[in-house]
């Protein structure tokens, strides 16, 4: 015969079903007790006592030799894994059936689950030692100070001058308007030196040269 504590998924944390298979025996009015093997304590009513207690289950199902019990959080929550428990079922009327529980992974109802585990001995805390002060400690050395640093040097302010942008137009006007004056002097000279003379133009008379025939033939006055 052997037995296994597992959750029970349909009524959730807190509580668990042990499968007991092989279980040989009547399965009306099952009894049962459960011994913590580190101790021999034997669960009761919320504790763990000297005397062997006989505990109902919450509901008994039986299926081909195996017999399942279904528990709550008063067994659930004082087991654990760490633990090594038997299980003794009692059918009605008839002697008990011992054998070893095995405690699967249990999901508690709350913190204080797995209270199943022995209490162990006391922790011993040794004394701390004494801790000893100088009533003068020695004085530390002084920082080396470090050299300062220089001083920047006072930098002259660099005068900026505005640059005025004047309007160059008047001045590219003007050359303009000499250029074109230039050109058109220039212009009015060449053309006078090429025109030629016109035939209505008033030319000087040349001087008149004596003919000296016509002095000779004259006659000569009349006194």
């Amino acid at each position: 015969m052997q037995a296994r504590l597992h959750p029970d998924p349909a009524r959730g944390a807190g509580h668990g079903v042990i499968d007991v298979q092989g279980f040989e025996g009547r399965h009306t009015d099952i009894l049962f007790s459960l011994c913590r093997a580190s101790d021999g304590k034997y669960l009761g009513a919320g504790d763990w006592v000297e005397a062997e207690q006989r505990l109902a289950p919450d509901l008994v199902q039986y299926q081909s030799g195996n017999l399942r019990l279904l528990v709550g959080p008063g067994l659930v929550e004082m087991t654990d894994a760490l633990n090594t428990f038997a299980i003794t079922v009692y059918p009605a009327g008839d002697e008990g059936r011992r054998c070893g529980l095995e405690v699967g992974d249990i999901a508690y109802s709350s913190l204080s689950g797995g209270r199943g585990r022995t209490a162990g001995a006391p922790l011993s805390m040794s004394p701390m030692p004494e801790m000893r002060f100088d009533s003068a400690p020695e004085a530390l050395p002084e920082p080396t100070p470090f050299p300062a640093a220089p001083e920047p040097e006072p930098q002259l302010p660099v005068l900026q001058v505005p640059i005025e942008h004047k309007n160059k137009a008047p001045l590219i006007l003007l050359l303009l308007v000499l250029a074109c004056a230039s050109g058109g002097v220039y212009w009015w000279q060449h053309r006078q030196a090429d025109t030629p003379p016109t035939a209505n133009a008033t030319m000087p008379a040349p001087p008149a040269v004596p003919t000296p025939a016509a002095d000779a033939a004259a006659p000569a006055p009349t006194p």
